[in-house]
Formats: structure tokens, sequence, C-alpha cells
């Protein structure tokens, strides 16, 4: 008996129209998509981020920024007087933690000394990220406490829908008799925008009620001041003074 293979083998065309009419187009709408690591939520991000914007920062913002992030967490203040302020985070200062403006470096000596004031001023931001861990590397590799981005919005990056606009911001400190003015104007059409922006602040010395040192206390705790004779420990009665 003989075996022959039995083979099938099948055709198959498909042929298929396409009609396409040129004379109609259909314009679809503009969609501007932002993306950014930092929205999502801690426990969904690998960022350790903190983000300050809107009602909370007006209500958190101080003199510096290191005044501003001093109450959030694993951030303090190192204050060298009302005016100067840096941040420290996690217990890294100085050029540890990088100061940025609009996601550029902030070129000012305040990294080489913590006595130096800062040229970002807290006022005139709109939004203040902290970053920590290695998303800190995007930035440098020296910021290995942290990252300070202050955007206050004065590179565009959208086309306001108004040709002017603005806001203005005014405070008033009783203890020091500090006044802080801050005034934005922005705006654009088509392809122009502007921003302009300034602030200006005045202080005195901060008021408070007796001596700025007690000198009974400062000589039972530093044997050092019973060197000097009653009246010649330099001290302000009514305010601190050098603030």
């Amino acid at each position: 008996m003989n075996k022959y293979p039995l083979i099938f083998i099948s055709f198959f065309s498909i042929i298929s129209l396409v009609y396409a009419d040129n004379d109609i187009t259909q314009q679809l709408d503009e969609m501007i998509v932002y993306g950014s690591g930092i929205k999502h939520s801690s426990a969904k991000s690998a960022k350790p981020t903190t983000v300050l914007s809107g009602d909370e920062l007006r209500n958190k913002v101080g003199q510096t920024i290191g005044d501003t992030l001093s109450n959030e967490l694993g951030i303090t203040s190192q204050s060298f007087g009302a005016g100067v302020g840096s941040p420290v985070i996690r217990g890294q200062a100085g050029p540890r933690v990088r100061v940025m403006q609009n996601s550029l470096g902030n070129n000012d000596v305040s990294s080489l000394s913590p006595d130096h004031a800062n040229g970002v001023d807290p006022i005139i931001a709109e939004r203040v990220d902290v970053l920590r861990g290695p998303s800190t590397l995007l930035y440098g590799n020296g910021a290995i406490g942290g990252i300070v981005n202050v955007i206050d919005n004065r590179i565009p990056e959208v086309v306001p829908d108004k040709l002017i606009g603005g806001a203005g911001e005014q405070r008033y400190d009783s203890a020091s008799n500090e006044s802080s003015s801050a005034l934005k104007l922005e705006g654009g059409k088509n392809n122009f925008a502007y921003h302009v922006d300034g602030f200006y602040r005045d202080q005195n010395n901060t008021h408070i009620g007796g001596l700025a040192i007690d000198e009974a206390a400062a000589r039972k705790h530093d044997p050092s001041f019973n060197a000097l004779a009653p009246g010649e420990l330099i001290n302000t009665d009514g305010f601190i003074g050098n603030s």
C-alpha cells in the first residue's frame, strides 16, 4: 500500500479598498500637556518632594527662603539675622543645598558663607519645589542635601490669555516695623509674552521686652563672661542689636 502525503495549499487574497477624500480636513483643537515627576503622590513616586504653592505658600512665606521652608518636614533655617536665612535639609547646608530660580543656578555668595543673604526672595515666588535623594543629580553632583527650586514665572512657559494682568502684595511686621511690598505684571498676545516684577523691603531692629541678654544666666552658664566687669558686656534694652 502506497502512502502519499496530502498537502493542502490555500491561497488567500485580501483586497482592501480605501477611499480617501482629500477635500475634507478636520481641524483639532490645540492641547498642551505638562508632565512632571513631582506631580505624583509620595507613595507612588521615587522622588521625595515638597511643593508649596497657592494659598499655602502665601500663608507660609517669610523674609527668606529658609524662613519660608522652616516648618516643612526635615527642613530648618540657618539664620544669621532677620535678613539672612538659608535652608538646611536633613542637616545639610551651604553648597550641599542648592537654591535655584526657575531651574537655573542662582549665582550669589550665599553658598560660600552662611552669613550672606540669598538672592532669591520668596515674596515673588509662585511655587517652591524641594527635591531630595537621587533626583538632585539632575541638577549637578554637589547638592547631596537637596534642591530648592523657586518658580516665579520670570520666564513665561505659556502665553497668558490676557493682554495685561498682575497681582500685588503688602505685608507688615509689628515686631521689627518691617514693610514688604511686591508687584507683578504679566500678559501676552499671539506669540508674545512679557513679565515684570519687583519687590521692596524695609526693616528696623527687632523689638523685645527687656534686655537682649540675661547677664546673670550668661555668667552662670559661660564662665568667660565673669571676666567682664559690669557694664562691659554689650547689651541692648528693648531691641536685639544687629537684627
